[in-house]
């Protein structure tokens, strides 16, 4: 809380002092980043998702990117920008006064093998993230042949009480591979749930165009400690689908309900 609590002094002083050159350029911290600890190889397509709270309306995000400023070190520096309008001008304005949450997910492409870490600011401090890279087994994109998911459904609110479910959905393109709809693996991975589909290849069919709807249904269970997740999903060509998602303890009124 921190340097969001600076972060509006600043607004204040600004606004109150009438600053002739106001500034609205602005450091500001990330709540979460998430990369996958294990699991990518060097045939993959690392994705690296952000996600915190924007103060309201007012702030949009600069263009940012993952800097790789020393050997298998990324540096990732968030600014805001107080958008250009009247009303804007003012400190929180009444209107503006809900936080909007914003979530990116960011490419590094494939990288070698090794260990790699991402240093960002949170509320408070310096944070660093650590990732691994294996050598692939096989000069091939994908060492399974992965389902076409391109999109992941999940309650972006969830209490500690209820169960975790995630829908998935793509588009199957073709008669000869079937979707492996009842076998899904699920590898928590810290605040990640990483979730692999797979496609089986029908013997002896001649291969053609036939769209057909994919869908499948994943259940994570109850997760019993409040915080923010995140719902990773390897899809074809290196690709992955991602959702971010909160858990929080229900809290009960006088009555027990």
């Amino acid at each position: 809380m921190k340097l969001r609590i600076l972060f509006i002094l600043v607004l204040m002083l600004l606004f109150i002092g009438g600053a002739k050159a106001e500034k609205t350029v602005f450091d500001y911290p990330i709540d979460n980043v998430f990369v996958v600890p294990q699991g990518y190889d060097t045939n993959d397509n690392v994705e690296v998702t952000i996600h915190t709270q924007l103060p309201n309306a007012c702030f949009k995000p600069l263009p940012f990117a993952l800097e790789k400023k020393e050997q298998n070190k990324f540096y990732l520096n968030f600014k805001v920008k107080r958008k250009e309008l009247s009303v804007c001008k003012d400190f929180l304005p009444s209107s503006f006064s809900s936080p909007i949450y914003y979530t990116k997910t960011l490419s590094l492409g494939q990288l070698s093998q090794g260990k790699y870490q991402i240093f960002y600011d949170d509320d408070s401090q310096k944070v660093q993230k650590s990732f691994f890279i294996k050598n692939a087994n096989r000069d091939e994109i994908d060492d399974i042949l992965y389902a076409p998911v391109t999109h992941v459904f999940i309650q972006d609110l969830i209490y500690t009480t209820a169960d975790a479910n995630v829908i998935l959905t793509g588009i199957l393109a073709s008669n000869c591979v079937r979707f492996v709809s009842d076998e899904f693996e699920v590898n928590r991975q810290g605040d990640i749930f990483v979730i692999t589909t797979k496609l089986e290849k029908k013997p002896g069919e001649v291969c053609r165009e036939n769209l057909r709807p994919l869908q499948g249904f994943v259940s994570l269970g109850p997760i019993k400690n409040a915080g923010t997740y995140l719902v990773h999903v390897r899809s074809q060509s290196g690709l992955s689908v991602n959702k971010v998602f909160k858990v929080i303890e229900k809290k009960l009124d006088q009555r027990g309900f």
